[in-house]
Formats: C-alpha cells, structure tokens, sequence
C-alpha cells in the first residue's frame, strides 16, 4: 500500500500497449514476440487475433517499459520494422496514469488455478442446490487487491446466433464473472479432503463479461494488465437455466497452498469474520438442473387464484435473495391462497423488509400471516396521500430483473392544491390572465419561467399548505400545462388573480389545479466542491476553507455535550429536518438520558461529517440557498440584485434579480432562469474574490428543441426515454471538470474545464433537445483525486486544498461511524413520569394499535433500503445506506426520504383526527386533549411494559427485536407541552 505518491507521477500519463498490423495470416503469437523482444526490448504481453477472417491480422502488444512504445513507433514510421518480409504497422494504444501502472505492478492478484465452481442457492441451513456447474477444468478464481474484485474465469463453446438468419456458429469463448468484494454478505467455509469449499453469499448478480477466445496469446510477465484494446464485452446470462440471475451463492472448491491463505486473508480483511461449517453441506442439483429458461429473467408468472399485486412481492421478495424459487412449492401459493389479499400484500412487504435469507418460506408466511391476523390492525390499508403514487418497479441489468416495491414521487410531486382561481368554475378567464408579456431584451427572456400571484389567493395557498401564519413570497407551481414560479405581487383591481407569461407554457392542457411543487422557504448555505473549485480559481484563500471547515467539525464534536452547540445546528443547518430536535432541546430534554434526542444529534453529526468527507460540504452561516424572483419594477441596475433572508421558522427567503440591463443574470448563471432554479448565495466577506469582480460568464446557447411533425405517440416517449439512458453522461463530464480543475494549476481556467462546462450546459438541456454529448477521449480522466473516493489504484493524492480537505476530515468520519452503529438497547430507554397527564389513560389503546402500524412500517422501510437507525430516515440525515445499492445513490435517498414524509404526515393526519364533536370546542380545549392524546402515544412508545409488549410482539413475528422510539415524536409540539 503506497500512503505517499510521488506528485509527478499523477499528472503523467503513459502508454506502454501498441497495436501491430501488416503481418500475414500464418504469423504467429510467439514468433512477434521473439522478433519483438529481439528488435525493441522487454515485451509483457502479445495478443494476436484474426478475428475470424473479417479483418486483416493484427495484435496487441504490451511493453514493459513505456520508454520502449515511443521506439517502437518511430522505428515503424521509418519502416525499420520487418517481420516474415512484410513491413509492421503500429498505432498507439490507451493512456493511464504512471502511478496507476506502477501499482498494478506491485499490487499482484491472488491467482488461484484448477478449482471447482458451482452457482446455485442454499435449500435449506444445510443443503445447497446446484443451478450451474462450472467446466470440469481450466476455471481460474482470482482475487484482486488492486482494485477489490473477486473473478472466475474460464472458456467454453457458445452459440451465436447471424442477426437475420436463422443460421447459428459455436465459437469458443472466454468468460469472466466477476464481483466486488463489497458484494459479499455472507461468507462460510469448510474443508473437504484435500481442498477448502468457500460459499460465497451475493447482495446482487456479478457483471458477466466474453471474449473470442481463440486467439494466441504469449505473456512474460505475471501481473495483469490495465487495458486491452480487444476488450471484455459485457453480456448477458450466459447459463441455460438462468443460474447467474437467480441464484445468489457461489461455491468454490480450491486447493490448499499459500495463495490461497493469502486471498483468505485479505476476504477477512475486507469483510469480517468467515463462518467456518461443522460439516459439509449436502450438494444436490437443482430441480429442473437440465431445463431451459423460458424468457430472459427468471420470474414466477401466473398463479390460479392469486391476484396480480401479490405475485409481485413474492417476486420482489424472491429477487432481493429473501426466498429462493425451490422454497416456493405449491403448499406456499395455497397459503396465499387460503388468507385474503390485504393479509398477503401486508405478510409479502414485512418479509421484504428482512435483512438475510430464511430457509422455510412457507414457514415465514405461516408466522407472520399469524401475527398479522393475532394484530388486523396492523395490515390495515394505509390513507393513500395526495402526492405520493405507489409505482411498481421493475430494474432490468444485463443479468438479473429485480421487483421493487417501493413508494415512488408521483409525476406531479407536491401538495395537489384544488383551488379554482374564480369562484364559480364558469367564468375561468376573470381569474387569469395567461399572457402576461415577457420581458424580452437582446433576444433575452429576462422574465423566462415567472409569473404573478395576488396576496389573497396567496394566501389560501398558504392556508391548505398549513403555513398561514408567514406565507411564502412566492411558489413553484404547476398549472394548465404551465410550469414556473409565481411570486406575490399586488393585484391592479380587476380580479386578475393569476399571472402567468407565455414562457412558463409548456403544452396545452384544460387542468386547472394549482400544483404546488415548492415554495421560499429557509434552506442554509453549504459550499461544495464545485463552489470551492470556482471560488478557489478567483484567488479565494485555501486558508478561509480550512477554517470554516474546522470550525463546522468543532462545533459537531460538541453537539452530544453542549445544547447550544446543538440547538445552534439543528436550527441553521438543517432545515426543517431539525425542528423536531429543536423542540425536544428548548423544552429541556437533554440528549445524556432522552436517547432519541442522542440518536437523532448522533445521526446529524455522522451525517453532516459524512457530507464533508464525501462533498466538502461546508456549512456557510452567511449563506443561503434561495429561489430566484424577478424585479417585476424594474428597480434594480445591471449587476445589482435584492435578497432577503429570515430566521429559520419563517418563508420570507428569496433572490431577487434584476429585469433591466443587457443579459438576465439568472443566465449568466448557469444558463439558468427563474422557473423555479435555487442559487447559493453568501455575504460572507472571507468567501468574496480579492479582485471584486465577476469573471465573464460563458455564453450559454440553448439547443434548438426537436419537434415532430406529428403528434407524439407511445413509441417516441419510449425511444426518448431509452436514448436518454443510455446517453445520460452529465455526471461523468461534471467529474471530469473537478478532476481537471485539480490537476492544472490554472484550476477551472485550464482549457479542458472550459470546453467541460460548454460540453456540460449542452447535456443538462438533453431533454428538452435531444442533443447527444459524448465525452471526447483526451477528456475522460486516466486517474482521480483521493477526495472523490474512487478505488485506490484509480487515485491520486491531490495536493490542493480539496484534497487536504478531505484527508483532514477522513479520519474523524471513519472513527464517529461505528460508534453511530451501536444498537439502542431497551435498557437504555428512561421513562419520564412527568410526561404523563390526566386523561391520556383514554387514548392509550389507540395509541398501541396506531404504533404498532407505524413500527411495522418504519421498520419495512429501514429493511427495504438497508438503513440502520430510524433516527437517519426521521432526520433526513442518512449516512449509513450502503453504496452498492445503486450509481444514484441521491435518487435512492430521496425516495427513502419521501417515503417516510408520506408515512409520518398520515400518522400526523391521525393524531389530529379526532371525534365530530372536537370541532365545537375553543383552542385551549382542544389543545388539552392533544397533549392528552400526545401523552397517551408517549406512554406505549417509552414505558417499560409497553416497551417489553413492543419486543415480544416483534418476536413472535420471528424478527430482531428493534426498539423504535420516534412514534412519540410525531406530536412532538404537544408532547414538549407536557414537558414545560
């Protein structure tokens, strides 16, 4: 392991593989590589192919020394190179970094020949089945250090098939299946005669790569090579019974020696401890070991007298590795069978949420269909929200189609708002005006996505949202197929209550609901890497970034032990995650014995240090993160803007931009406009650039949209919708730009940042035009700096101040994250009498039964997005989702987020319910028996008997008992009454 790297050796790049034509037909491997070795120097490696007679003979040389690629291409420009009489052809191959190639050297893989593969599922605790047997010789199994793979590799005869024929040829093949080491979630090992068997447990289907194999190949070398240009295809399942898509352990039978000891090791290393079996396990082949799968994934279709939505979950809960498809026998499907569809969906989705595979499918449904039907109360139907939509999903990889039954955001995410902006639904056009005129200089929209809204219909907006008592300045709605914000302006008296302009229409629509998608709200400032990169590029200290980044990890360090310290987080820099919290902490509770106060500060502090370490999120107390309006009075000068902030409990922060000058500079921007586009903002002086002058922004050209001389049909979405998959690389050039700016000394000046950018602002707009952008070569980086967390052999140490940074915050992340893991334990739970009053005793049994509902739920969700503490999901502020969940890591977040927005505002909406009467009492009355009820729903969440109830119940269901405190919380403002 190299901790220190040489700086040189990560900005340089080498090529030591050429590719070598004009050689003939009957020419072979070792002969290039005798004449090569003779004429040049050390080869490693020469591949030669002909690629089954289609094009003309060439191979693929790899040198030993850099030095020698640059000789042996000039020699071959000065036709010094004869081989067989016939003059060579070389070209050069890919670049990588030195220090790359140089730990590739160091870094040998564990190369463990002759073993013995089998891929199926465990039947039982000690009987696998077998659902694909490897060739009986010549599979390799190699482990990687260098970059954390696990790979079995092999050769065997398979057909292809002539697109357009019906014609098939059996080529020889080679074939890699491959995984990271991080895959792994379950390792046993046992031995066997002579030979150790390890079984190997799989969170998801490995990659699966092939390549011809009939090429000739002569190496010299031992290590393994970075790059090859007649590269690894990735595809598809290659067994006849599917085995790679449906079966998730791997058994691998090796020789003993010291290579093996040594991979062993280093599997320990990296993921804990291996369970070491008594006995062999019982190996039998799968039934059906010899059938063909009958389409492209393995799924379990039709079941007579099974409704649609519950051999979904069985799908998904088969697919997530809980159930295997040999425990789903026929006695199961009767199961289902025999107990209603409300009973089943409820029993499908808690199973889901397990965290390991169980080895009696029937015998799980029977328990938890028993503890469901002993409480009914819990698999009752949810209250479906206005803004959610439950989507079912299916994600197809190249191996494996998985059902995932999560809570989708619906197409039209926000509050459903029904407001008829007339009061009788006849004269809509007394209401609205839809052509205000835009504002248009210089072929500039200046006013490009905003309109007007009147106070008093502001207002009700205000109201059914709740916030009444401080509406915002102005909302992101959608409305009439129009999309933009509308900020609160004064109306002129002739009923016009809302204003929108011809560049907030988007399509023709007669829906006529405001959407309120968002709204001005407080939302604190945080720097990043890409706000540093710029900032840092215009001559902003490294000094300033150091400092406010310590002073962030002091003031977090002392969140658990101070409560100004924590009151002054929670309230800055989290948002309204951080109410509740706030709450807890003004009312007095202290986080040394209130232990969902300790989680929840616990998960910020991780959380916020995670953010640092991954982003360089710095908390900026002089910032904000505003929604943009526009200078409807034409006040403001070119280069002048308004802001307004509030404190954290009001709705008053906004960015006001100008309508007057030569260009918008929501433009300038970005390219951005005033749809509904957030823009970082800060006054702190330290952040200001020395020279107090703007840079001249990019000019951003919009793409000419792509329209149809035809209306769109199904097949376009489609088609549109694959080619943006397919073709969505803004995130890549996003990366690039940061790894450019770090390398080049002119930071985000350099001339590979700019044509970044450009290249940038052309896929951002992908959807609207349909423009592709492709990533040119000489952009795409050969290694990375350390602080974007890539594997070890792609990094570099970056020696600016993202990069220091980074190594200054690492170690304190890496130390806080385990001690955040530690499991809340009963005994740690102080009940506090004074929380009890007089009457709550009344709503004590509806209380246990509204928890047990909300733990059930809570507790599918942390299982179904392997999350480990509640506090996590009921903050916001989630650390611990694993990494090899998906690429968007974000995506997955936000949907977590979400889901659980949605299950606590129905809990919220069942607390509030009360009887009919309710309504005819004053505030003070009705304030009394919400603190009654808040009481009630604190006494079955804390106290020890309802503690101990909670625990057996879960138990009885044959789940880890998980104690769950935040249910109390949900009328955290009533229950802190109580406490004052």
């Amino acid at each position: 392991m190299e901790s220190e790297v040489n700086e040189k050796d990560t900005l340089v790049t080498e090529v030591t593989q050429v590719s070598v034509g004009g050689f003939d037909s009957n020419a072979r491997a070792k002969d290039l590589l005798e004449y090569l070795e003779n004429e040049v120097g050390h080869t490693s490696v020469i591949q030669r192919t002909d690629d089954y007679k289609k094009v003309d003979p060439h191979a693929f040389v790899h040198f030993a020394s850099p030095l020698t690629v640059n000789w042996v291409v000039d020699a071959a420009g000065r036709t010094e190179l004869v081989f067989n009489n016939q003059l060579l052809k070389v070209s050069l191959g890919p670049e990588n970094s030195n220090y790359m190639n140089r730990r590739r050297r160091k870094s040998i893989p564990f190369k463990l020949p002759a073993v013995s593969l089998e891929i199926g599922n465990m039947a039982n605790q000690d009987e696998f089945f077998v659902g694909w047997r490897g060739p009986p010789s010549g599979v390799e199994f190699i482990v990687d250090p260098f970059d954390s793979t696990f790979k079995f590799c092999f050769s065997m005869d398979t057909a292809f098939s002539f697109k357009g024929t019906t014609k098939h040829a059996v080529i020889k093949c080679d074939f890699k299946v491959e995984f990271l080491v991080r895959e792994i979630n379950e390792i046993k090992q046992y031995t066997d005669t002579s030979c150790l068997v390890v079984i190997l447990r799989l969170a998801s289907s490995p990659w699966v790569w092939y390549r011809t194999a009939d090429d000739e190949i002569e190496e010299t070398v031992p290590w393994d090579l970075l790059d090859d240009d007649d590269q690894w295809i990735r595809t598809t399942d290659f067994t006849h019974s599917g085995a790679v898509g449906c079966c998730n352990t791997y058994k691998v039978k090796v020789r003993h020696g010291l290579k093996l000891k040594n991979a062993m090791g280093f599997l320990k290393e990296q993921r804990g401890a291996v369970k070491d079996l008594k006995e062999p396990l019982r190996v039998s082949d799968e039934p059906g070991f010899v059938r063909c799968m009958s389409g492209p994934f393995y799924h379990i279709d039709y079941k007579e007298g099974i409704p649609f939505e519950t051999i979904f979950l069985v799908n998904a809960v088969m697919h997530k590795g809980i159930f295997n498809q040999h425990q789903l026998s026929e006695e199961f499907f009767n199961v289902l069978r025999n107990q209603s569809s409300e009973l089943n969906v409820a029993a499908l989705r808690h199973i889901y949420s397990d965290r390991c595979p169980v080895n009696d499918a029937y015998e799980r449904l029977k328990v938890v269909q028993s503890w469901l039907l002993r409480n009914p109360k819990l698999f009752e139907n949810p209250k479906q929200l206005d803004d959610i939509v439950k989507i079912r999903r299916l994600v197809i990889t190249p191996t494996k189609a998985y059902c995932l039954p999560e809570v989708e955001l619906s197409n039209r995410n926000g509050s459903m708002l029904l407001i008829n902006i007339c009061n009788s639904g006849s004269s809509f056009n007394r209401g609205l005006n839809p052509d205000l005129p835009d504002i248009v200089r210089n072929q500039y929209v200046f006013s490009d996505g905003i309109g007007k809204i009147t106070p008093d219909l502001a207002m009700e907006v205000a109201q059914k949202l709740k916030l009444d008592l401080d509406p915002p300045c102005a909302y992101q709605i959608r409305y009439a197929g129009c999309k933009g914000v509308v900020a609160c302006w004064q109306g002129e008296g002739d009923g016009i209550r809302l204003s929108l302009r011809p560049s907030m229409n988007k399509f023709l629509s007669n829906h006529t609901t405001i959407e309120i998608c968002s709204w001005t709200r407080f939302q604190p400032g945080f720097l990043n890497r890409q706000i540093i990169t710029l900032l840092s590029t215009l001559d902003v200290p490294d000094g300033v970034f150091w400092e406010m980044q310590n002073t962030m990890v002091s003031k977090l360090n002392k969140i658990l032990v101070d409560t100004d310290a924590a009151f002054e987080i929670l309230t800055l820099s989290c948002a309204e995650q951080g109410n509740i919290p706030a709450i807890m902490l003004s009312a007095g509770f202290k986080p040394q014995s209130e232990p969902h106060l300790r989680g929840i500060l616990t998960c910020v502090r991780a959380s916020q240090l995670c953010g640092l370490r991954e982003k360089t999120r710095i908390f900026v107390p002089l910032g904000r993160l505003l929604m943009g309006v526009l200078d409807e009075l034409g006040v403001l000068e070119q280069g002048q803007c308004f802001i307004q902030v509030s404190n954290t409990s009001l709705e008053k922060c906004f960015l006001k931009h100008g309508s007057r000058g030569e260009r918008p500079h929501t433009n300038e921007a970005s390219g951005s406009d005033l749809d509904g586009d957030n823009y970082f903002v800060t006054w702190e002086e330290l952040l200001i650039p020395p020279r107090k002058k703007s840079w001249p922004p990019m000019q951003y050209d919009p793409g000419e949209t792509k329209l149809l001389e035809r209306p769109v049909n199904h097949k376009d979405i489609v088609d549109f919708f694959a080619k943006n998959m397919v073709n969505e690389n803004l995130g890549s050039i996003c990366n690039a730009h940061v790894v450019h700016a770090d390398l080049s000394e002119y930071g985000a000046l350099d001339e590979k940042c700019t044509r970044l950018a450009e290249l940038a602002a052309t896929a951002v707009d992908f959807p609207k035009t349909g423009k592709i952008v492709s990533m040119p070569a000489q952009l795409k980086p050969k290694s990375y700096p350390d602080f974007m967390g890539k594997e070890e052999y792609q990094s570099y140490k970056s020696s600016k101040i993202l990069g220091r940074l980074y190594r200054n915050v690492k170690d304190v992340y890496d130390e806080i994250s385990e001690s955040s893991e530690i499991k809340l334990d009963a005994s740690d739970i102080n009940y506090d009498a004074d929380l009890e009053v007089t009457g709550s005793a009344d709503y004590i049994a509806d209380a246990w039964v509204k928890k047990c509902s909300y733990n059930l739920q809570l507790i599918g969700l942390l299982g179904q997005y392997k999350v480990k503490r509640e506090e996590e999901v009921v903050t916001g502020q989630i650390w611990s989702m694993p990494k090899y969940s998906s690429r968007k890591l974000g995506d997955l977040k936000e949907k977590l987020n979400h889901s659980y927005g949605a299950l606590r505002k129905e809990f919220r909406q069942i607390f509030e319910n009360m009887d009919s009467d309710f309504e005819q009492l004053n505030e003070d009355e009705k304030n009394e028996l919400y603190e009654r009820k808040a009481s009630a729903w604190y006494q079955v969440t804390y106290h020890p008997k309802w503690v101990k109830s909670t625990l057996e119940l879960q138990e009885s269901n044959g789940a880890d008992g998980m104690v769950i405190l935040s249910f109390a919380w949900i009328a955290a403002d009533f229950l802190c009454t109580n406490k004052v």
